[in-house]
Parts: C-alpha cells; sequence; structure tokens
C-alpha cells in the first residue's frame, strides 16, 4: 500500500490543477496525494465541459501520483478505467461498512459505469431518464516522470440544479450517507487497487477487465448510441486494451476509444 497525504481546502479553482502544479515542482513524490475541494468554482470534466461544487458535503478531490516503473505509458487509460470501478466497489463496500447491506440490490440493479467515466443509474421504474451521479477524470502530465491525477466529481447528497439529467447518491440508494466516512473509504479502495495492479500489472488488467465487465459494466451491456462514420451501435464488451467493442446495425463489430461512442439517452450528457 502507498503512503499518502489528504489536503482540504475551503474553497478551491480546480482540484486538478492545484495537484498539477504540485507534481510539476515534486518530481520525486512518492505518495498519493489527495486534494479535497469542499467548495471548487472552476473544476472541468472530460471534453472541456465544467464541474463545480457549492455544497461541501458532496465530493469534489483529485488524487495524485507517479506512474510507477511497472505501469507503462500505453496503459494509462486504465486508470480512468480502476476510477471508475473504485467508484462503484467504494459504495459496495460503504454500505457493507453501515451496516446497510440490503441496499446492495439497488447497486446490482441500477447503477453501471457509462463507459468509461461516468456513474450513472438507470431509473427506479424502468421508465424515465438515466441519471448521472458522478464523473471521472483523469489527466497525466509526460515528461522525465509521470504524474497522474485522477479526478471524481460526486454528488452525494445534492444533484447539479442546471442539469436535468444530474442526481445524488443519497436518492438513488434511499438512504443517508456520511460523507467523510464515504471519501475515507474511496481512498483505502483506490490504494488498494492500485497497489495490486504495480504489483502484478499483467495479472492484475486480465483480472480487473473480468471483474469490470461483469460489475459496474454490467448495466452498461446493450445500450444503444452511435459511432461517427459507423451510425448506430451498441455497447458489447471491453476489450483488453480499455476499447469498447460495439456491434453495428450490419451485424459488424468495431472497436472504438473514449468519446467516439455517444449514448443516444442523455446526449448533452455524454
Amino acid at each position: 500500500m502507498f503512503e499518502e497525504d489528504v489536503v482540504v481546502y475551503e474553497n478551491l479553482t480546480s482540484t486538478q490543477d492545484e495537484l498539477r502544479a504540485f507534481f510539476l515542482q515534486n518530481h520525486s513524490y512518492e505518495k498519493i496525494r489527495w486534494v479535497r475541494a469542499l467548495c471548487q468554482s472552476a473544476g472541468r470534466g472530460r471534453q472541456g465541459k465544467t464541474w463545480l461544487n457549492h455544497n461541501p458535503e458532496n465530493l469534489t478531490i483529485s488524487c495524485g501520483f507517479l506512474l510507477p516503473q511497472s505501469i507503462t505509458k500505453q496503459e494509462l487509460p486504465f486508470v480512468t478505467l480502476m476510477s471508475g470501478f473504485v467508484l462503484y466497489q467504494t459504495i459496495q463496500e460503504y454500505l457493507k461498512i453501515s451496516k446497510q447491506d440490503k441496499l446492495l440490490s439497488v447497486v446490482e440493479r441500477r447503477l453501471f459505469i457509462k463507459w468509461p467515466n461516468d456513474l450513472c443509474a438507470w431509473p427506479d421504474s424502468g421508465e424515465g431518464q438515466v441519471k448521472k451521479i458522478a464523473g471521472i477524470l483523469v489527466e497525466s502530465f509526460v515528461g522525465k516522470v509521470v504524474p497522474v491525477v485522477a479526478g471524481f466529481g460526486v454528488n452525494v447528497k445534492s444533484g447539479v440544479s442546471e442539469l436535468s439529467w444530474s442526481t445524488c447518491l443519497e436518492d438513488v440508494l434511499g438512504c443517508s450517507i456520511e460523507t467523510e466516512v464515504f471519501y475515507k473509504t474511496l481512498r483505502n479502495v483506490f490504494n488498494k487497487e492500485l497497489s495490486q495492479w504495480c504489483a502484478a500489472p499483467e495479472k492484475y488488467v486480465a483480472q480487473f477487465i473480468k471483474k469490470l465487465s461483469e460489475g459496474p459494466l454490467k448495466n452498461f451491456w446493450g445500450t444503444q448510441g452511435e459511432v461517427a462514420g459507423l451510425g448506430v451501435a451498441w455497447a458489447q464488451s471491453l476489450n483488453g486494451d480499455g476499447s469498447l467493442c460495439v456491434r453495428c446495425q450490419d451485424g459488424k463489430f468495431a472497436n472504438v476509444s473514449a468519446g467516439e461512442f455517444q449514448c443516444f439517452w442523455n446526449q448533452s450528457a455524454s
């Protein structure tokens, strides 16, 4: 397990930018460094989207670490997938810790990772809109060493009022969540997964693909979307390199990278 530092700011423009600046000045830092902003005014998500937070009981956090020598730069996309898996696992672990095991069935039935980086929930009744609970942004800065920064924006207590597809974890699960306990659980799960990956990269990735496909991605398979140049397609499976295999209308299969598959539901959120 890695040693870690945990820093909390009352107000911050961006946890990602804070960690990027830190690692550009600390090239030999060997710990995982966590930065949390109780309020974040200029956070960002993938594809230039913003992620703001004015509720201290939600989580806007980032963790930074130097890419270990056992992991190659080509494997960086797995950090995004691992982070989504960690978030899903954290929810399950939190429910066990808080003795709310009966709600694990809600996780199994409704929650899923929208490949590669969003935690979403299917509507409870089978009708209605898919809702987004959390987003993940992973960035790396290539140099003599490779710092990696993974950002999590988790709507624990409240969704984003400006976004109709946004919801919060408490509303989906129907229970109260202690943000501090949830945050500590997330750090522990992340540290454990990263340590296992660094210890045996090839073995970990092979097992991880299976765990991710049968767990957080299980409720995503079959989702209909569109791929530029291919038209309508359905999410089929996860490839060994982390890319997505889709089935096209003509019955043929194609592999797509992050950002190339746009779900038909909630396209503006994808």
